[in-house]
């Protein structure tokens, strides 16, 4: 996941990580909809978000860390 976040900031050949993303890169990168992140946001779960000048924002080590917490593990026989 992290090198799909990587390869989509890329800049010059160089790898370059954003910081923070916007609703609308969360759901291009993580596949989580903008719709779900604003239900969450209103409902105040799971995943922290900054609200600067109105402009809504996530880390990304923050939508990783709440995708592999809500990994299901599945036992082969």
């Amino acid at each position: 996941m992290r090198q799909n976040r990587e390869k989509k900031f890329a800049e010059g050949g160089k790898e370059k990580m954003k910081k923070y993303l916007t609703p609308k890169e969360v759901e291009e990168i993580y596949g989580l909809s903008q719709k779900w992140l604003a239900n969450m946001r209103w409902e105040k779960k799971w995943i922290p978000y900054l609200k600067v000048g109105g402009k809504i924002l996530y880390r990304p080590e923050d939508i990783e860390n709440f995708i592999e917490k809500h990994q299901v593990k599945v036992i082969s026989e």
